[in-house]
């Protein structure tokens, strides 16, 4: 499958991060005395068991680096989407990301492709697929994305920080008519950003997962033209789902990721936004290691 075969490199090179830390700061470990690596998983919530059991094989041949005895692999479970979306993967992932209690090095993976003819028939059946006569249909995509968390009190060296926003509901979803002119994911962002103490001054990207359906990029982009005026919205506000199409259960993580290496590279704040849910709205800093408070 597709998805899969995107997934196994991402977690491959996740894997080898993690034992890149742990022989930096506890030497080489015979395998039993290894900690535990936990691989967390969200797959598309209409995958088979067939199929998700070829991705934790998958997965589990990309960790073949890892003792088996403690290498612990795990589904993340959709949540009931709202009945104009998919299945919603944002929350329990933004759940999963937020685990501080379980001990040894934790990867979070997503993973899923919506390009193959199967897919795509489907889609225009039901009139999901973007055309002359659906404009707020959607264009096929598929992504691989993961994070390596930290599970302790202190992050690693060299670490950065993800700091997460409550999730808010909008008044109205985001493909209905009028939709434009809620303001609920800029209402969030003006109470979140000061009471982290997170200087907009000092933002240097906006990463959001919308796409071209109803107000989510008006929403994206009018955010970034208000809060950041040092940004230009054209510019520095990547909107992945009009550069990518669809990504499904991997659309939170491929945006928190893309976050990540812009805050790395710019070494300052970054902006993460999800807004695929038609109600639902949260958003991400990311802090790179020299200001990360955590």
């Amino acid at each position: 499958m597709r998805a899969c075969a995107l997934a196994e490199p991402v977690a491959q090179a996740l894997v080898e991060q993690a034992d890149a830390h742990v022989v930096a700061t506890q030497g080489r470990l015979p395998a039993g005395q290894r900690p535990t690596l936990h691989m967390d998983v969200a797959l598309p919530a209409g995958w088979t068991a067939a199929a998700q059991r070829l991705a934790l094989e998958t997965l589990a041949r990309a960790a073949a680096i890892w003792p088996p005895e403690q290498l612990h692999l795990a589904l993340i479970p959709p949540a009931q989407a709202h009945p104009d979306a998919d299945s919603d993967t944002t929350q329990p992932l933004l759940r999963a990301l937020g685990a501080h209690d379980l001990p040894g090095l934790r990867i979070v993976l997503a993973l899923d492709s919506a390009i193959d003819a199967g897919v795509i028939g489907a889609w225009e059946d039901r009139g999901a697929l973007m055309g002359p006569e659906t404009p707020a249909g959607r264009v096929p995509g598929e992504s691989a994305a993961g994070l390596l968390l930290a599970t302790g009190a202190a992050p690693a060296a060299g670490a950065s920080t993800l700091v997460f926003s409550p999730r808010v509901q909008r008044g109205r979803p985001a493909d209905a008519r009028g939709a434009a002119s809620d303001t609920t994911l800029g209402e969030l962002a003006d109470a979140f950003l000061p009471e982290e103490k997170i200087d907009t001054a000092q933002v240097a990207a906006v990463v959001s997962d919308a796409d071209h359906r109803g107000s989510r990029t008006l929403e994206s982009v009018g955010l970034t033209a208000r809060l950041f005026p040092q940004l230009d919205p054209a510019k520095d506000c990547l909107v992945l789902g009009t550069a990518c199409g669809a990504t499904g259960a991997a659309s939170t993580l491929l945006t928190l990721a893309l976050a990540l290496e812009a805050s790395r590279a710019a070494q300052a704040p970054a902006l993460a936004l999800l807004t695929q849910d038609p109600l639902a709205r949260a958003l991400a800093v990311v802090l790179p290691p020299s200001s990360s408070a955590a």
